[in-house]
């Protein structure tokens, strides 16, 4: 570690900041995370850095939530082309990748079932443009599904869960779910791609939210003493990401 970079711990979570010379003539010192989790304190002319590391210390509880956030955040990763919804290509489901079969039909409305490892979209009038509406409803209508079944079990052993929580499904390219100041859970659509053990995770970690709107050591005490394991999981969205975001 260089002399201008420094690290502290907050409730378990390490914070690493480094100090940097600014440019105010105000004296203001600002902070900014950038998206590896380091922590940029720009340091005006003629302050002195026990003032910045004072300001970090007040702020670690705030430095912490971001890096949070950050940590759940979908990575990067490469760039995959862009899909095209033709037949035969493949598609995920449930972490399993499965071929598009689009078959005529002869009734008016459109339809996709998964029958015996292909999903079928069936359509009097094939359009790759509306081939991807049709694909998501039917994703929401199985993660819906599923979510609610993994919300009932994970409940039963979650004593600050009094009362069934609702939820809502959205197609977002930022956060795998988020759980607001009232208690209303959001998943992100992109989560039928996944498998059902890192959806699990994600499930487990919003309701641990109910309890810690937070991600300090507490909570994520919450989160280890049901999913030892959790780790893994978050891993497995850094690493496929970008791919479970494809669209």
């Amino acid at each position: 570690m260089s002399s201008s970079e420094f690290q502290i711990s907050h409730e378990g979570v390490l914070i690493r900041y480094r100090l940097t010379v600014g440019r105010s003539a105000r004296g203001v010192v600002s902070l900014k995370i950038r998206p590896d989790g380091l922590v940029l304190a720009s340091v005006p002319p003629r302050v002195h850095a026990s003032a910045v590391h004072r300001l970090v210390r007040e702020k670690a509880g705030w430095i912490a939530g971001h890096l949070g956030k950050l940590a759940e955040r979908p990575a990067a990763g490469a760039v995959h082309p862009a899909l095209r919804y033709e037949d035969g290509e493949q598609h995920l489901f449930l972490g399993q990748t499965y071929p598009l079969r689009v078959l005529p039909h002869d009734k008016v409305r459109d339809k996709l079932q998964m029958a015996d490892g292909e999903l079928r979209f069936f359509s009097s009038q094939p359009d790759a443009a509306k081939t991807p509406q049709v694909l998501y409803r039917w994703y929401a209508r199985e993660l819906e599904a599923l979510i609610t079944r993994e919300i009932e079990a994970l409940a039963a052993g979650m004593p600050w869960v009094t009362e069934m929580p609702t939820f809502r499904l959205k197609l977002v390219r930022s956060r795998w779910g988020s759980c607001s100041g009232r208690g209303n859970l959001n998943f992100n659509l992109h989560l039928a791609k996944a498998s059902p053990e890192a959806i699990r995770y994600v499930v487990l970690h919003e309701l641990c939210h109910l309890a810690e709107m937070n991600h300090s050591e507490r909570f994520w005490r919450l989160v280890e003493e049901r999913m030892p394991d959790w780790k893994r999981h978050r891993a497995y969205f850094k690493a496929h990401g970008a791919l479970l975001m494809q669209a």
